[in-house]
């Protein structure tokens, strides 16, 4: 079975990047380092990433998500938060492109400001920014299905953390109505 990388991402930006096609590349964050993640990237090109809605209810959580995972990038490879956020200014197109799409409030009067609050203020301190590709959603896949590559065990199935490597679970991962290839 090949490594995959499960994490867990907003409905938000899961839903916009899943209808923009499969050639664009969409950039993400988490707080942690994938360390492991980026040497298994580098030995294999790319790698699957299955994705958990956050904040979704029930006793067995289940991933809904599946994309190509073809870069990770960390914080402190920028020299300065200058360079950080020039890269990032190419990188959060659909960030920006959702944002301006969004009902303005009292809260966020524009864009920019919702922008700056939602994205850059949280990217700038995030451990690892990725970027995927050919985000689908899949039928749900509940967590126990994945396998953790370090001992092989199923991922609870309230696995709340979110970063994983797991063993890739091809036979199981179903893109409406058709099998992943990554």
């Amino acid at each position: 079975m090949d490594p995959c990388v499960y994490t867990t991402l907003s409905e938000t930006w899961l839903r916009a990047a899943s209808v923009r096609g499969s050639t664009e590349s969409v950039c993400f964050r988490s707080g942690q380092r994938w360390a492991t993640a980026a040497r298994l990237l580098t030995r294999a090109g790319t790698l699957a990433i299955l994705f958990r809605q956050q904040d979704e209810p029930g006793d067995v959580l289940r991933c809904r998500f599946s994309a190509k995972l073809v870069e990770i990038n960390f914080r402190d490879q920028f020299a300065t938060d200058s360079e950080a956020l020039a890269w990032l200014d190419q990188k959060l197109w659909l960030q920006r492109e959702t944002i301006k799409k969004l009902e303005r409030t009292d809260s966020f009067p524009t864009w920019e400001s919702q922008y700056k609050a939602w994205e850059v203020d949280k990217f700038m301190p995030a451990e690892t920014w990725y970027i995927v590709q050919d985000l689908r959603e899949i039928r749900p896949l509940p967590l126990p299905r994945l396998r953790k590559l370090s001992d092989n065990r199923p991922l609870s199935p309230n696995f709340v953390r979110g970063y994983a490597l797991c063993h890739f679970p091809s036979e199981e991962v179903v893109r409406l109505g058709d099998r992943v290839t990554v």
